[in-house]
Parts: C-alpha cells; structure tokens; sequence
C-alpha cells in the first residue's frame, strides 16, 4: 500500500527452513490428543478426591457444631436452674446459720465475742 515499499516474489529451494512447514503429522497429533485427555482424567480424578475429602471435613465439623448446639442449649436450660436452687439452698443455710446464732447467742465463726458490757447494753 506504500510507495516505499516493493513487495517481490521469491521463491525458495526445497531444502530452505522457510519452506518447511511446522505441522504435525495425524499420527502425533492423535498421541498428543490422548496424552491431553489423560492428563484432564487424572486432574478430574484428583479433584473429585478432593471435592470428596472436603465434603468429609464439612459434615464432620457440622456434626461438631450441632453436638456443641445442644450442649449450649443444654447449659442455657440448666444454669437459671442452678442459679434458682443454689439461691434456695443459700438462703435455707444462712437462716439456718442466723436460727443458730440467735438461739445460741454465739458470734459467728472467725469473730471475737463482744465484752460483756457490749450485750447488756443491747
């Protein structure tokens, strides 16, 4: 298309590189077909392992997750529980412990007795 340029016709000898073509020929290049497809077979097959082991992993980690569910819910019913009947049981032992003192008229454990004149005085 340029005025510059001339544009020749050469012809080359048989035996020039530039005249070899790169093809391949239909006996390499079914060899090679089969060696592609072998290579997908065996990637497919490592995949599905894999997909298969992750799979594995997920279910085992639900599982998990639903034996720590019922434990969690478990604890949320039995906890108000033991904070009810705990409260019960330290309030029983304290009046108990209060019952005993006024009855005995004893100061509790680890306090001195007042002085005599501190209790006529009350």
């Amino acid at each position: 298309d340029s005025p510059y340029v001339e544009m020749h016709d050469e012809e080359y000898d048989d035996g020039d590189a530039r005249t070899m073509s790169p093809r391949r020929g239909s006996e390499e290049t079914e060899k090679m077909g089969e060696e592609a497809r072998q290579a997908l077979v065996r990637q497919t097959k490592a995949i599905k392992e894999t997909l298969l082991k992750v799979g594995d992993c997920v279910e085992s980690l639900k599982s998990e997750h639903e034996k720590f569910e019922d434990g969690n819910r478990f604890l949320q019913a039995y906890v108000p529980y033991l904070d009810t009947h705990a409260n019960f049981s330290l309030l029983a032992t304290l009046n108990r412990y209060v019952g005993e003192l006024i009855q005995t008229r004893k100061s509790p454990p680890g306090r001195r007795e007042r002085p005599s004149e501190d209790r006529t005085s009350e």
